[in-house]
């Protein structure tokens, strides 16, 4: 593993350890998405494929809480629509052409990949017994790619490795897809406050599935060992995805457009991890948003 390489290793199930190899110091980049919906003639590829160049620049890993497809144009989904389905994906294998073209989309860049269930893969798992996301990570193996496939939640540890004695050299991401609607007036800001209860281990809370975009930061008092008191922070962020709806998306009709949806943003998180051998690690979100 070289200095500027991450090394990813699935621990189990439910964890997922980075692996960053650095000196004294490091400055070092999660891409933190969900939502892709790629297959969706509404899905902002432009955006995306910025992003996940800007990754691939950096040397970033990506991870995707769910929803990487949206698959909803089988025989069987009452959200189907004759006029969402790309001329490519008529088909009689649909689900065997999405998942294809995932695979060369994503396999275009050099990134190294943790991909999470969604409530439109589990649905998919679940009335017809394929699990998308398997299939996708096999598919980018096969290619040459990093690919890790993940569940609905777990957990990322992300370590910074320094080769004279790692110290405090951890942070840790918890990730869940999400629940619930679209949450127009709070976000689904109040979900922070029902997990900021129960995840005691987690430095940063990664949401996905309305559609929404925040970052927020919630203190903790902490105890040290040595008996001393301290402060931190829990950052909790939301990654919006990227579909588009609505009347600007060309929609007329449809299951989308008759819940009546508020415009959502476009885009993903950047987390910003600063290791210092002496203070051991800080994180910091950054929206990447579409601005037009």
């Amino acid at each position: 593993m070289g200095d500027d390489e991450a090394l990813i290793e699935q621990v189990n199930e439910s964890v997922t350890d980075i692996i960053f190899k650095c000196g004294a110091t490091a400055s070092k980049s999660i891409y933190y998405m969900s939502d892709l919906h790629l297959d969706s003639p509404s899905c902002d590829r432009g955006t995306l494929t910025k992003h996940l160049k800007d990754a691939e620049t950096i040397g970033s890993p990506v991870s995707i809480a769910g929803d990487i497809f949206d698959a909803m144009q089988s025989h069987n989904d009452p959200r189907r629509r004759h006029e969402e389905l790309k001329a490519k994906y008529k088909c009689s294998n649909y689900l065997d052409a999405i998942v294809e073209d995932a695979i060369a989309f994503l396999g275009s860049f050099d990134v190294d990949y943790l991909m999470g269930l969604g409530n439109h893969e589990t649905v998919i798992l679940t009335k017809l017994n394929t699990n998308l996301n398997y299939r996708l990570t096999k598919g980018l193996q096969r290619e040459g790619r990093v690919a890790i496939a993940m569940g609905y939640a777990g957990y990322i540890r992300v370590r910074f490795s320094y080769d004279k004695g790692q110290g405090r050299s951890i942070k840790t991401t918890y990730f869940h897809h999400g629940t619930g609607g679209n949450a127009p007036v709070t976000r689904g800001m109040i979900q922070t406050n029902r997990q900021a209860v129960f995840l005691g281990d987690a430095d940063l809370v990664h949401n996905g599935h309305n559609h929404q975009e925040y970052s927020t930061a919630i203190p903790r008092e902490r105890l040290a060992n040595n008996g001393k008191v301290y402060n931190d922070v829990v950052w909790f962020i939301r990654t919006p995805g990227y579909k588009s709806g609505g009347l600007a998306a060309g929609e007329s009709f449809g299951y989308g457009l008759e819940k009546h949806p508020a415009p959502t943003p476009v885009g993903c998180v950047r987390a910003d991890y600063e290791y210092n051998k002496r203070t051991g690690i800080e994180v910091t979100p950054v929206p990447r948003i579409r601005q037009h």
